[in-house]
């Protein structure tokens, strides 16, 4: 099955890594951090597809087309977060909006990459087997290094077979920028 997310990506980006080394130096040892949803230095904020609503929710930032049902969450975690903890924040980012997982971790179930997009290189795993409001889409999580001190963690649903909305969320993927 064609990845498309990734495909779209591979199409876009100016510059690609391989690596499958931890996102932004992170460590494989468990950490004994701060609960889950715990952002370092408040949300991180994005420019969103036009006619899309943003909304600042705690320390998250939520991005939603009302018409498609196509969603950005954004939140940070340290910048030594484990693996498992990145995993654990895009679980709780997707159920925070309502996106059922096919049961499989989208850190695990998917081809994952490293990718230039913007200023930031970002960690890249794609779930093709989500569903939002009863409609079948895709979920792109991703998490990279938003400053000295912080990741930024997130995910993009798109319903399937949108390709205008998943190439929207690409390129608001470029604007991700520190709280400000």
């Amino acid at each position: 099955m064609v990845r498309y997310w990734l495909a779209l990506l591979g199409l876009v980006v100016v510059s690609c890594g391989g690596s499958q080394a931890g996102v932004g130096g992170a460590q494989s040892s468990k950490e004994e951090p701060s609960a889950v949803g715990e952002a370092v230095a408040g949300p991180p904020v994005l420019e969103p597809p036009a006619g899309w609503e943003v909304a600042p929710q705690g320390q998250t930032t939520v991005a939603s087309a009302p018409s498609s049902g196509a969603v950005i969450v954004l939140t940070t975690a340290p910048l030594a977060a484990t693996k498992e903890r990145i995993q654990e924040e895009t679980n709780a980012l997707a159920a925070s909006v309502g996106i059922r997982l096919s049961g499989k971790s989208p850190m695990s179930g998917s081809a994952y990459r490293a990718m230039q997009i913007g200023p930031h290189k970002l960690s890249l795993w794609e779930l093709p087997d989500a569903e939002r409001d009863g409609e079948p889409g895709s979920l792109l999580v991703f998490a990279g290094k938003l400053t000295d001190a912080d990741l930024v963690v997130g995910i993009g649903f798109a319903v399937r077979g949108d390709l205008a909305t998943s190439d929207a969320i690409i390129a608001a993927l470029a604007t991700i920028a520190p709280a400000r």
